[in-house]
Order: structure tokens, then sequence, then C-alpha cells
């Protein structure tokens, strides 16, 4: 059996440290025992053979490994809290389904969202602008369109998916709002969710914070678990600002369209 002791004197200090550490001579298994008492003293320790040694070094070299373990372990604990805390922050908002549409030389010109079986919407000054639009080859059937709102409702014979989630109220002034910008996804806030016209006639649009390009127009505009609030349509560059007609317009209109 192995043992330890310390020449002389109280054991005084901090509570003991001990480390166990198993050696093999030939057949024969010994244990050490290390003990710390907190005053750097030399210590004895027996083999069991009747042999005694003096380790202090050892005893220092413990005792830094000791601290360097501790601070890997906070290094290494703080890249993980780091790493989590990056990850909370990039992971995107889910984007609605949405369609690309195209003009006669295969050019993309704007974006439609599903409403209805085989029905898309999306922003009426494209047809205006461009007179035949194409998905994947296949030119668009007119529906209904609506000047006022500025939205076109068309079919697709050869479309064969579900429609996208849309919300039946409007986003909380203030809120983050999100809209396809090409590869990405622009984030943005809700300014308002009406706003007068040139008539001073009150329009049910939303109007956003930052401002999108043209071949954004028909962009779904919703929130980061993907939910619809409305059908991107333009914007003010000298306001800083894009306007979206809001989802529950666009189904009342739809709704009107096909009585």
């Amino acid at each position: 059996m192995a043992r330890a002791s310390r020449h002389g004197g109280k054991v005084g200090g901090s509570n003991p440290l001990s480390l166990t550490i198993f050696l093999s001579f030939e057949s024969q298994k010994n244990v050490l025992v290390y003990h710390d008492f907190g005053n750097g003293g030399l210590l004895d320790v027996g083999l069991g053979n009747g042999t005694r040694l003096v380790d202090h070094f050892l005893l220092c070299i413990l005792r830094k490994m000791k601290k360097l373990l501790i601070l890997c372990a906070v290094f290494l604990y703080g890249c993980g809290m780091q790493q989590q805390e990056e990850a909370r922050i990039v992971i995107p908002p889910r984007t609605p389904f949405h369609i690309l549409l195209s003009d006669t030389t295969n050019h993309v010109v704007g974006m439609a969202i599903p409403i209805q079986d085989k029905i898309f919407v999306t922003a009426d000054h494209l047809l205006q602008t461009y007179e035949n639009i194409f998905w994947k080859g296949e030119e668009i059937q007119v529906l209904a369109r609506d000047f006022d709102n500025d939205l076109l409702f068309f079919t697709l014979d050869r479309w064969v998916g579900n429609e996208a989630i849309w919300s039946d109220s409007p986003p909380v002034v203030g809120s983050a709002i999100f809209w396809v910008d090409g590869a990405e996804i622009a984030e943005e806030q809700v300014h308002s969710i009406a706003e007068l016209g040139e008539d001073q006639i009150k329009r049910d649009v939303l109007v956003l914070s930052g401002t999108s390009d043209v071949p954004n127009s028909g962009s779904p505009v919703f929130d980061a678990t993907g939910k619809i609030f409305g059908v991107l349509v333009g914007g003010d560059m000298s306001r800083k600002v894009s306007f979206a007609v809001r989802a529950d317009v666009v189904r009342r209109i739809l709704k009107e369209s096909m009585e």
C-alpha cells in the first residue's frame, strides 16, 4: 500500500489537492498519492518498497496544469456560447413560395404569389410595361385587374402546387417585415398600414421602410414564419419607403372579381 506524509508542523492552508497516479512495475502495481497542503512544502511519497522520494517540482507542475485546464474550459465554453449567439443571428426567415415572371426575351421582370388553385397575384404595372408575361415559357392568362391597387390576377394551366399562407390581419406597425430581393431577403420595418393618396383617398397599403427595385415587384411581403402580409407593388425613392397591398385587401378584391 502506498503512503504519503509531510515532515514537521501542522497541516495548514487550503484544502488538500489529491491526485492518484497508477504505475506498473513488472507484475507489481503501486499507487502514488500527492497531497498539496497549501504551503508548498516537500512531500515524502512511499512507493511501497521502502524507497522514499521528494517531489516538490512535480507538485508545482500539477498546480500549473490545473490552472491551465480551468482556463481552457472557460475559453471553450465562451466559444460555444458565441457560436450559439451567432447561430441565432444568422437564422433566415422562412420564405413563402413564389414564382419568377419573365418577358419575351426570358428576362426576369417580377414575381407572383399563388393565392388559390392555379390563381396567382402580382403587380399590374408589370403587364402594362411588358404586355406579354411568361412563367417557364407559358404565357399567363389574365383573370382580373385592379388599377387602383395595382393588382393583377392570372392563371397558369400547367401549375400544380399549393397556395401560400396568407394573413387575415395587417402586421403590427414597427414589426420586422421581409421581401424577396433578388437572391437575397430584404428586412425592413412596417411604417404604417394605410396612407392617403394624391386624391386624399385612404389607401389600404403597407408602407415599409426601405426602397425596392423594379424586379422585386410582386414579391411576397412576409414575417419570419413565412406568413404573407402583402404584395410588393412599388416605392418612393425620395421618401425611402416601399408599398405593398395588404393581404386582406388582395383576398377581398379576388373574391369580388370572381362573383
